[in-house]
């Protein structure tokens, strides 16, 4: 190859140079400023040589050949392939996706909250029940101290609210209505808890927090009957050492003790 063949060569690579690094990015162009410098002498040296003509120098338009190969290969080498290319792209449209699903799934999750209540029996009742034997006979009746789970504080409402009560302490339902009562720190008194407050869950859980709610009848007693479905009886017997007869364990202390009198 002569030298003019690599003169025109040298151009060309040039050129291709030109036109493949105007579609990069202003950050690619920014930082290949060394090379285009070394373009730019190249090509001035290449200008140089046509112009002269016969005087053409070998040396100097292999130089210029190589400084446009190199700054080519260089610019070539900061070029994304289009497979990464592809392969960016997809990733930031799915991670924006699952960002924008989160952000949804977590703007539109309910409040969940667990009320700790104590149904008391009593219309006139001031104090929380203290003995073991107050505590067994509300629970023994499907009263005492459950467990009311509100799925959504923040949709429920007044009517939902006392449904959710009275569903979970059914001797309330025709009890002519109830009050909530909180009890006072380091104290067994039970204080009001106000009409507006008690009536809606999200206000209630800002006042009690993890505390109990204790719920009192306004117009009648409850009836301290054993619940139905607690009033399982037993099926376990046990004999009378002093009579060798098989009594339920329910009615054995009573059996025994007739047993012993008759002694």
């Amino acid at each position: 190859m002569d030298q003019a063949e690599k003169l025109q060569q040298a151009i060309h690579l040039l050129s291709s140079i030109t036109s493949g690094s105007s579609s990069s990015s202003d950050q690619t162009r920014r930082s290949s400023e060394q090379e285009g410098e070394e373009a730019q002498t190249a090509l001035f040296r290449g200008s140089r040589l046509q112009d002269r003509g016969s005087q053409r120098d070998e040396g100097s338009c292999r130089r210029a050949l190589d400084a446009v190969r190199l700054v080519r290969e260089r610019l070539e080498a900061r070029q994304p392939s289009r497979a990464e290319s592809v392969l960016a792209e997809q990733r930031a449209n799915f991670s924006s996706y699952g960002s924008s699903k989160r952000s949804k799934k977590s703007t539109t999750r309910s409040r969940c909250w667990t009320l700790k209540a104590v149904c008391l029996s009593s219309r006139n009742a001031c104090q929380v029940p203290c003995t073991l034997a107050q505590r067994e006979a509300l629970v023994e009746a499907g009263l005492g101290e459950k467990r009311v789970v509100i799925l959504d504080i923040d949709s429920c409402s007044t009517c939902d609210f006392k449904a959710h009560l009275i569903e979970t302490f059914q001797k309330l339902d025709g009890c002519g209505g109830f009050d909530l009562l909180r009890c006072l720190p380091n104290s067994k008194s039970l204080e009001f808890i106000s009409t507006t407050i008690a009536q809606s869950p999200k206000l209630l859980k800002s006042v009690i927090g993890n505390g109990k709610v204790y719920i009192r009848p306004i117009q009648k007693d409850l009836k301290l009957e054993v619940d139905d479905k607690l009033a399982l009886p037993s099926q376990a017997k046990e004999t009378c050492m002093y009579c060798n007869e098989a009594v339920f364990l329910q009615d054995l202390r009573r059996h025994v003790f007739s047993c012993e009198q008759r002694r």
